[in-house]
């Protein structure tokens, strides 16, 4: 069973660590001035893009099975819930039906 909690504080980290890094080699709105820069700033981004691929895997491992848990809870109550704002909405118009019909012999 995987340990969501550790892998979160563990690609958190590293993820904080590469966009500090990132942030810190960009300082002062520096522009790519070599070939070597530029190849130190294309791995920077790739490790960016590892990280989030890795997050977002590890975010629907954990939020997948409970989106179908909430799915099988919304499939067993809707129905029901369904069946009694039926029943509710058939009363309610024919209440307001008989209030209305009230008024008018009253006014009669």
């Amino acid at each position: 069973m995987t340990d969501h909690a550790e892998v979160y504080r563990t690609i958190s980290k590293q993820m904080s660590a590469a966009a500090g890094d990132a942030r810190a080699w960009m300082a002062g709105s520096r522009q790519i001035a070599d070939p070597d820069e530029a190849q130190e700033a294309q791995q920077l981004r790739q490790l960016l893009e590892d990280l989030k691929e890795q997050a977002e895997m590890a975010r629907d491992s954990e939020r997948l099975p409970l989106l179908a848990a909430a799915q099988e809870v919304q499939a067993k109550w809707q129905p029901r819930l369904a069946d009694v704002k039926q029943a509710h909405d058939l009363l309610r118009h024919a209440l307001k039906a008989w209030s209305k019909r009230q008024q008018q012999k009253a006014t009669a």
